[in-house]
């Protein structure tokens, strides 16, 4: 299978902070409860599939995607001397090898995709989207938390090579 993937850093701006990101992904309502604007992409239509992926030692709340979002964009602002420009996570969007074209491959794709990361220690919050006029394939709008995650919740922050991730995920679904 041949893999095409873009990523980037989210950043703390009106328009692409992760929660305004992470509605637009699931297509849901979410609200960013530090300045109550509601981002609201229901009216785009359902993906075909959405799911939060945890680490083994993720508190269960981080599955509520409404809670994980502001909880990450809520510990950036009390953590980050430099808040403003803060990157609470990374997004990136993986598109779908063609030969993965029935919704039962696409699934199974997806899982293996998510299971792998949050093996990784990530907490992935990933959505599967239909060819449109920019992607001629199925593919993967994906959101990783760039913090470290234990049982009490977001630690020290986390790098990144780049989700395309990195390699490792690749392998390991090989």
């Amino acid at each position: 299978f041949g893999f095409v993937a873009r990523s980037s850093a989210s950043n703390k701006s009106y328009s692409k902070n992760s929660i305004s990101k992470a509605a637009y992904d699931s297509r849901d309502k979410l609200v960013d409860e530090r300045t109550g604007i509601t981002y609201n992409y229901k009216y785009k239509g359902l993906p075909e599939e959405t799911a939060i992926f945890l680490p083994e030692d993720a508190p269960k709340w981080m599955r509520n995607r409404q809670q994980l979002w502001n909880a990450v964009e809520r510990y950036e602002d009390e953590n980050n001397r430099r808040s403003d420009k803060a990157q609470p996570s990374r997004t990136f969007k993986i598109g779908i090898p063609c030969e993965l074209d029935t919704p039962e491959k696409r699934h199974r794709f997806f899982m293996d995709y998510g299971k792998t990361l949050a093996r990784q220690g990530y907490v992935a919050d990933l959505s599967i989207h239909p060819p449109d006029g920019k992607s001629p394939n199925w593919h993967i709008h994906g959101q990783l938390v760039l913090r470290e995650i234990s049982r009490d919740g977001l630690g020290n922050r986390i790098k990144l090579n780049g989700p395309e991730h990195d390699n490792d995920s690749r392998k390991e679904m090989t």
